[in-house]
């Protein structure tokens, strides 16, 4: 039995009032709701209740002590948590805007100054969170979200290692330039084998009017050894300071 909003709403007690569900994913629901106590509006993340007990919860339980710990302007920040009656949530900031997702779907390309402050701030806030020992895992235009403008990037994880998030920006930053990600297929798993077997298109030919600096960068984030990419995202965010 899939929960509802009322069981969300008793959970979070009189201190919030919960609106509606604004997000779906394959381990949670996201609502919005306001608190009152702070005035603001607020989202509420709660795992799907057929995966309580499973390895599923152990990951969600993960994410929030993570996060949690990550204090970034470009980290989107986790406000309180709890458990209560089978519904496990946590809470954190309503991002009014949009995802880079809707974004880039709505321009294709970007300008080129925008794409470089966007991927500086995604590279700044992976410094932070591989500084703690967090990596992402999943760095993707639907998890960057834009608030008047900066980015915040949600949902890390841990146990990785960082160059696979900074092979991942580097995919989020191709697409801001070049229109559409370096690799597309009909199948996951024709996209997937592309990323493990083909270089990566240069974005001078997508975009002959990119400087050549942009272009380098973007192929380094590319390599398909990681050896070869940048060696932090630290390293990453000041090559694009460069271009800025």
């Amino acid at each position: 039995m899939a929960i509802e909003l009322a069981q969300v709403q008793e959970t979070l007690g009189d201190d919030y009032t919960v609106e509606r569900e604004i997000g779906r994913g394959g381990m949670a629901i996201v609502y919005l709701a306001r608190d009152h106590r702070h005035n603001r509006n607020v989202a509420v993340k709660v795992l799907k209740e057929e995966l309580l007990g499973s390895a599923h919860a152990e990951r969600f339980l993960r994410e929030i002590k993570l996060e949690g710990q990550l204090q970034h302007p470009h980290i989107l920040p986790i406000f309180d948590s709890g458990s209560k009656d089978g519904v496990l949530f946590y809470i954190m900031p309503f991002v009014e805007g949009e995802n880079l997702r809707a974004r880039l779907d709505r321009e294709g390309m970007l300008p080129l100054e925008d794409a470089v402050r966007i991927g500086r701030q995604i590279a700044e806030a992976l410094a932070h969170a591989h500084q703690s020992g967090v990596v992402h895992r999943d760095v993707k235009p639907a998890n960057i979200l834009l608030r008047d403008g900066q980015a915040v990037v949600a949902d890390f994880e841990v146990n990785f290692d960082g160059r696979s998030d900074i092979y991942a920006l580097g995919c989020v930053l191709h697409e801001m330039l070049g229109g559409e990600p370096p690799f597309t297929g009909p199948t996951t798993q024709s996209v997937l084998a592309k990323h493990l077997n083909e270089p990566a298109p240069s974005l001078g030919v997508v975009r002959p009017d990119l400087p050549p600096g942009i272009v380098d960068l973007v192929r380094r984030a590319l390599s398909k050894v990681p050896a070869d990419r940048f060696r932090s995202a630290e390293e990453f965010s000041e090559g694009l300071e460069t271009l800025g």
